[in-house]
């Protein structure tokens, strides 16, 4: 799951394998929870920093 993405970060997560699985407007920050799936074989942590090298202003954490 992440906060804080736009789509052109979204669409460069998804050129390597990412997957958007859902998107909930979150109206009082004014963002969108972006709910992902990694891509097959890649460890949590590596995907959770793909996430924030693509998009530093982003939060990401994966449950």
């Amino acid at each position: 799951m992440a906060t804080g993405l736009s789509s052109a970060e979204i669409g460069r997560l998804q050129a390597t394998g990412f997957t958007v699985l859902d998107r909930a407007d979150i109206q009082l920050l004014g963002s969108q929870l972006i709910r992902l799936r990694i891509p097959p074989n890649m460890p949590l942590e590596t995907a959770r920093d793909l996430v924030i090298d693509a998009a530093p202003q982003s939060t990401a954490d994966f449950v």
